[in-house]
């Protein structure tokens, strides 16, 4: 997803960018866990 991202132009250097993806991620690892009927702390939040 990330290359596809720079690929299209945007920067994905900037520490902001990575910031975001990173909250990104972790938000998907919690759907994740659910799924699996394990805990994480983002499934606080959905």
């Amino acid at each position: 997803m990330m290359h596809g991202m720079g690929e299209n132009g945007i920067d994905i250097s900037e520490k902001i960018f990575i910031r975001d993806i990173a909250l990104l991620i972790e938000f998907t690892k919690g759907c994740i866990y659910r799924s699996l009927e394990l805990k994480h702390p983002t499934q606080t939040f959905f």
